[in-house]
């Protein structure tokens, strides 16, 4: 997946986020109404959270910091 996004029932992106070239997403999933974690596959893959009023990155580990090798 290249791109992942929120989407109204009249079908209006009211947030889009692209992934770096080379990369995919693997999962993602809403937290409350104004964030999202999602995972990001790549060499280092990466567990990211982004709220999506500021759309600034809140928390970002690389499976180093989750204790995977």
């Amino acid at each position: 997946m290249q791109y992942i996004a929120e989407v109204t029932p009249n079908r209006e992106v009211v947030w889009r986020y692209d992934a770096p070239l080379g990369t995919g997403f693997h999962t993602c999933q809403p937290i409350g109404r104004d964030k999202v974690l999602f995972v990001l596959n790549g060499l280092p893959p990466k567990l990211t959270v982004v709220n999506i009023k500021t759309n600034k990155i809140e928390a970002l580990s690389s499976d180093s910091d989750l204790g995977l090798r």
